[in-house]
Order: C-alpha cells, then sequence, then structure tokens
C-alpha cells in the first residue's frame, strides 16, 4: 500500500511538471542562484554550459561552479587549477570536496571543452583572479 502510495505521487508530480530540469538560459538567471548560496560575493562573470545545466562563475571571493540538480542548483567556489577529465558528453572535473567530488559538465564542442578545461587548469588569463 504504502509503495502504490509513494508511486502515485511520483507520477502526479511527473504529470504537473515537477521533475523538470531546471536551464539555465541567462546570467541573470545563474547570478540569482549564485547569491542565494554565497551572498557575499559580487559577481563579475558568468559563463554557461552548453546544456544549460553547469556555470562557471567569477566572483570577487574566487572562480566557482554551480550545476543544476533537478529544479534546484549548488554551486561550490574552487581552487584553481582543477584536475579535468574528458568524457562522452563534455569534461569533468575532480574536487578536493568529499561532498562533490567529481562534476560532470556537458559541453558539446571540442571548442567548449578544450575553453573550460583551459580555464580549469588557470591559463586562461580572463579568468584568473
Amino acid at each position: 500500500m504504502v509503495v502504490i502510495g509513494i508511486i502515485s505521487i511520483g507520477i502526479v508530480l511527473h504529470l504537473l511538471g515537477n521533475s523538470k530540469r531546471l536551464v539555465f538560459t541567462n546570467a541573470d538567471q545563474v547570478i540569482e542562484r549564485w547569491l542565494r548560496e554565497h551572498p557575499e560575493t559580487l559577481v563579475e562573470r558568468v559563463e554557461i554550459s552548453d546544456t544549460g545545466h553547469q556555470a562557471i562563475v567569477k566572483s570577487n571571493a574566487g572562480i566557482g561552479i554551480i550545476w543544476v540538480m533537478g529544479f534546484d542548483t549548488t554551486s561550490r567556489l574552487i581552487n584553481l587549477p582543477v584536475q579535468t577529465s574528458i568524457h562522452p558528453s563534455g569534461i569533468s572535473i575532480k574536487l578536493a570536496d568529499f561532498t562533490a567530488p567529481r562534476i560532470k559538465i556537458d559541453l558539446n564542442s571540442e571548442t567548449s571543452r578544450s575553453h573550460w578545461i583551459t580555464i580549469f587548469a588557470k591559463k586562461e588569463p580572463s579568468w584568473i583572479i
């Protein structure tokens, strides 16, 4: 009976559109979500991934990454350089954070991948703080 109730709630929520994944469509949307978790920072620059599910943020506190988890977001300030690796749908970064040790970033083109890898390697001058 409990299992049927849980499944029913899941189906109803899905049919009501509550299972849609958030997509970043502009920098203002990223900044708004970033400031929910880091209200003390001033955002200087934002770059959104190809799918709109991740973004890099440059703030006065440093470089950070924000990513979508369902219809919510989470973010981390990161210390560059970070280790990157290529995977079929983009790249992944390895963080020294046990709550988010690896983050996959969806990047469709080789140009996007190499650009983001350059940022994470701390070799892109406009992203160095």
